[in-house]
């Protein structure tokens, strides 16, 4: 047998079980369950016995959520550069080109935002 035959065969067998795995732990996580009853005396909010004097639902504005995605691409952005900091030494320029297109990319997204105000309160 091949060993490169033998390492996909590995790492096939590897995602058979974390896929078992997880449909176990789906399983016995939807058998644990309880069904929750609410009614209206638990969903309403409670403020010491008293009625509430404003209204606790209420939904967030839209800067808020552009915010958070802004935050999520570059947090993957910074996940990009940490192993990159670890071949630098040994890329090619091709390499270095491709890096610096995806970096290119990401900047023209954060000149974008600045210029449609989506960062200012």
């Amino acid at each position: 047998m091949n060993i490169v035959n033998l390492q996909w065969q590995t790492i096939f067998i590897f995602c058979i079980f974390c896929l078992g795995l997880c449909m176990i732990l789906l399983f016995v996580s939807y058998l644990a369950s309880v069904e929750n009853k609410l009614d209206n005396e638990k969903s309403s909010p409670f403020e010491c016995g008293f009625h509430p004097f404003m209204e606790t639902r209420y939904r967030f504005e839209v800067k808020f959520y552009i915010i958070s995605i802004l935050f999520i691409v570059f947090d993957v952005e910074v996940l990009y550069f940490f192993p990159l900091a670890m071949v630098l030494p040994l890329m090619s320029s091709f390499s270095m080109f491709l890096f610096l297109f995806f970096v290119i990319i990401l900047i023209v997204g954060l000149i974008f935002e600045i210029s449609r105000d989506a960062l200012d309160f």
